[in-house]
């Protein structure tokens, strides 16, 4: 493969484990108190969550009260009806084999991406990089994985590799730590 031309580089697939958190409560983050209640932080910004799905009828994306997204906006809603509303700006999958047994679909069969958008056993290192590079064409603002592996070199990390053409673009990239901390040498995503 790395000897055809246009690609840049190959590398065996793997399986990157979920990382779920429990940060709100872990950063004493409580609904409708402190300064996010009244700020405007984030008004017209898009982000991107690259996890297992989403589930669109959680009460977390209603779109009551929501101005219409930004034109820049080029997100597609794989979901059939109208699932996409003004905060649910779009919904896409990225599976290069059949990793959930009954999912169809950008529906979360998993719990996690609703989890972690709304405050798989594994996902596939080349699918997030597809994911990674489709939120960049998509007019992203911020990208939040909540997944990763062991500690690789950079060249060798498909989401730092991704991340870097993400933050080229100017998004920024977020990645969780891990599951495995507050041990030394237990941080994965550790790529700048």
């Amino acid at each position: 493969m790395e000897e055809k031309g246009g690609i840049v580089s190959a590398r065996p697939q793997k399986i990157l484990p979920l990382h779920t958190t429990h940060s709100p409560s872990f950063l004493g983050l409580y609904q409708n108190l402190g300064l996010w209640r009244n700020s405007t932080y984030g008004k017209g910004v898009i982000v991107g969550f690259l996890d297992t799905g989403i589930s669109p009828d959680h009460p977390s994306f209603s779109d009551e009260g929501m101005p219409r997204p930004s034109a820049k906006r080029k997100g597609k809603c794989e979901f059939n009806g109208t699932a996409c509303n003004n905060k649910l700006v779009g919904a896409r999958t990225f599976q290069s084999f059949e990793q959930h047994s009954e999912s169809v679909g950008p529906f979360d069969d998993v719990g996690n991406g609703t989890h972690i958008a709304s405050t798989a056993a594994g996902c596939a290192e080349s699918d997030i990089l597809a994911a990674m590079d489709s939120a960049v064409e998509e007019g992203v603002d911020v990208l939040s994985l909540s997944l990763g592996g062991g500690s690789e070199p950079f060249g060798a990390d498909g989401i730092a590799v991704g991340a870097f053409g993400a933050i080229q673009n100017a998004i920024f990239v977020s990645c969780s730590a891990g599951n495995s901390g507050p041990d030394n040498f237990s941080l994965s995503n550790e790529a700048p």
